[in-house]
């Protein structure tokens, strides 16, 4: 009986670390997004419509632009962190949420009109990516299974074992 209640632990334990691994940049960009909204409205006040869907826009114009930009207009990917690795940088997500929301309050108050609406959003969404890369970056760096030294490794260990 102990011995399936440590199995079934270890079952829960692994369900959360896949839970915080895939999900914790998606939820960061949604309290980012959520974040920004709010500081719009309360600098702006409610969108009409149009700023709404301009606002909308804008951020899935940021994903697309660093998207074709990081991958070489979709031409080159680039491996992956290990799952250590990415744990220890969506621990450091309050920096890219915050910045990122900061961001968008930033553009509110220099900008009057429907104009602070696509622009902030834009600028949060550059903002969060650029972020949570350089907390990846911060991460790959400090810990001892990241960056490009632990990647070569895991590719000449991979050649090795075929």
């Amino acid at each position: 009986m102990a011995r399936s209640r440590r199995a079934d632990e270890r079952h829960i334990l692994r369900g959360i670390r896949t839970s915080t691994a895939n999900n914790a940049p998606a939820y960061g960009f949604s309290l980012a997004t959520a974040g920004s909204y709010a500081a719009l409205t309360k600098v702006r006040g409610e969108p009409t419509w149009p700023e709404l869907f301009l606002f909308l826009a804008a951020a899935c114009a940021g994903f697309a632009i660093v998207n074709g930009l990081s991958t070489w207009f979709f031409r080159k990917e680039s491996p992956d962190e290990p799952e250590l690795v990415i744990s220890l940088a969506t621990s450091l997500s309050v920096f890219s949420v915050c910045g990122s929301a900061g961001a968008a309050a930033g553009i509110a108050f220099a900008l009057s009109g429907w104009l602070a609406w696509p622009l902030a959003s834009l600028t949060f969404t550059l903002v969060y990516i650029v972020g949570v890369g350089a907390e990846i970056g911060l991460a790959a760096h400090q810990h001892p299974h990241g960056g490009a030294e632990a990647e070569r490794r895991r590719q000449s260990e991979a050649g090795s074992s075929t």
